[in-house]
């Protein structure tokens, strides 16, 4: 009897496999996922829940609450706060499940951008390869934060605006992009060549392409729009501008960062042996493979490599402009190196490619090995493997002493943070405020009590690389501590002055409460002052 249609005579059918690879790969990207749902929070993870929180509650970022990030990132935490409440685990979550769909929604849009026949194996492929080279590469401090977005949101652009006539849908994709970290303009090339791409696919020509590139211009202000004019409706708009222009002009001025071209070496070279292998493999892979598209005259796998190609050089060139090098920016370029290692397992399944009979499952299957094999071979997968020790401990036998090792840092001990929050937590009453000097922002969060100031991170008031307007930001802050003191303060015991001292508050009757390694909990007592325990 003759095979059904859809059982070739060789056996499985190749869409059916295809799937059952997909899966497997999508429960793997899950496990690496899961760890993070434990890891503490940085700083500035806490300082975005911080404002996020006070959103929920009425407070304005830039106005009511002092933070130089575009607002996007506070709307992920204002968002999670209503759902999960005041923790590090609501963000880690939604954070995983972007991912998931990120790497799903754009691993199959490569496959079908290159032709593969049966393209479920991609959309696990690609959530493996999202978050092996995002959460598996970065730690805890460098996770969750604006990066992530920026990317996600551009990868997203990238497969709706591919599927035309859906450049609207791009366009806003884009904007949100934007609105995350605004130097993800960079990696607006690849986004327009996916869009024209979606435009010639569908038989559109110059008058079509004219017009996506009108309605994708318009749609990726829509973010932005809504963003300045809603803070612009309720007299916010200068407090934005003062921040966000003025503020972070002065900071980007003094911040030590790359100033000299043998230090643009040095941070590239760090880049490259930390993240090297997943991102160069697969930057490098497209490049070629565009190239030899382009000199065969095979246009779609052409514009799919260019589009790989140009995310890639963008989100590289993003990383490199903001001059510091810092770690977390990094996941903007991970996240761009993902995408292009999973194009590169697709254009090699194409038709006429050569592993086209592969395409189905044994290629996606192949491709996620050598994602794994790239990340484990790079420097950074120790970090990530002293994180899930931590947290194993933690989970199976409550080990908090290798849990807070593995989340300490020279300058930062996320278990510290964690102590003072929750004494604060046991012995507040409602309605009481804290005012936590310095850098620890972590502790509102496990505290779950407000600020007593617009500057609930001190940096701005001490730092001479945040010294724009620093008069009037002390007097600010003093004059809203002296009009309705805290019960609590939270200083810096090494702190003999200014902001971060007890002397700051010796205005108003505070004693010393408990002590936590470099941080002393005061309160204030409006009658005689007792002993403290």
């Amino acid at each position: 009897m003759a095979a059904a249609a859809s059982e070739p005579a060789g056996g499985v059918d190749p869409t059916r496999r295809g799937a059952w690879v997909g899966a497997v790969l999508l429960c793997m990207a899950v496990g690496v996922g899961l760890a993070s749902l434990a890891y503490p929070f940085g700083r500035d993870q806490g300082l975005f829940q911080v404002v996020g929180r006070g959103w929920v509650h009425g407070e304005l970022p830039y106005r009511d609450l002092f933070e130089q990030k575009t607002p996007w990132i506070f709307l992920v935490h204002a968002l999670t706060y209503v759902m999960f409440g005041s923790n590090a685990w609501g963000v880690r979550v939604v954070e995983l499940l972007f991912l998931l769909v990120v790497g799903v929604v754009g691993g199959r849009t490569l496959a079908r951008w290159a032709g593969v026949a049966a393209p479920g194996g991609f959309g696990g492929l690609g959530a493996f390869a999202a978050v092996g080279c995002y959460l598996g590469l970065l730690s805890f401090w460098d996770t969750a934060q604006c990066e992530v977005w920026v990317a996600g949101f551009t990868i997203l652009a990238v497969a709706v605006g591919r599927a035309r006539p859906q450049a609207g849908w791009a366009g806003l994709c884009f904007g949100l992009a934007l609105l995350a970290k605004p130097p993800g303009l960079l990696l607006l090339p690849g986004v327009v060549v996916a869009v024209i791409s979606g435009v010639l696919a569908a038989g559109g020509r110059g008058g079509a392409i004219a017009r996506a590139a009108l309605v994708f211009g318009l749609a990726a202000s829509v973010p932005w729009v809504l963003f300045l004019g809603g803070f612009a409706a309720v007299g916010a708009l200068d407090d934005v501008m003062d921040v966000l222009v003025r503020a972070n002009r002065h900071y980007v001025a003094h911040e030590a960062g790359v100033d000299s071209f043998g230090g643009l070496l040095v941070g590239i070279t760090d880049g490259l042996w930390i993240f090297g292998l997943p991102l160069w493999v697969g930057g490098a892979a497209t490049a070629v493979q565009a190239l030899r598209s382009a000199a065969l005259r095979q246009r779609e796998p052409a514009l799919l490599a260019a589009t790989c190609t140009l995310l890639v050089a963008g989100a590289a060139t993003a990383v490199t402009v903001q001059g510091k090098f810092f770690v977390y920016h990094y996941g903007v370029l991970l996240l761009a190196g993902a995408f292009a290692l999973v194009g590169a397992v697709a254009w090699l399944g194409r038709p006429g490619g050569v592993a086209a009979s592969w395409s189905a499952g044994v290629l996606p299957a192949l491709g996620g090995l050598a994602v794994l094999h790239l990340v484990a071979g790079s420097p950074a997968v120790v970090v990530w493997s002293s994180h899930v020790r931590g947290v194993r401990h933690l989970v199976l036998d409550g080990g908090r002493e290798v849990y807070c090792e593995a989340f300490r840092t020279v300058n930062y001990d996320a278990c510290i943070n964690e102590d003072v929050g929750r004494w604060l937590a046991a012995h507040a009453a409602p309605g009481d405020r804290v005012a936590v000097r310095g850098f620890e922002p972590a502790i509102y969060t496990e505290s779950d009590l407000p600020p007593a100031t617009r500057f609930f991170w001190t940096a701005w008031l001490t730092d001479d690389r945040r010294a724009y307007r620093r008069r009037d930001w002390r007097a600010q802050d003093l004059g809203q501590l002296q009009a309705d003191p805290p019960r609590w303060v939270v200083t810096l015991a090494r702190a003999e002055e200014g902001p971060d001292s007890a002397g700051y508050f010796g205005w108003t009757p505070y004693v010393e409460r408990a002590s936590f390694g470099p941080l002393t909990v005061l309160e204030r007592v409006d009658e005689a002052v007792p002993e403290a325990p």
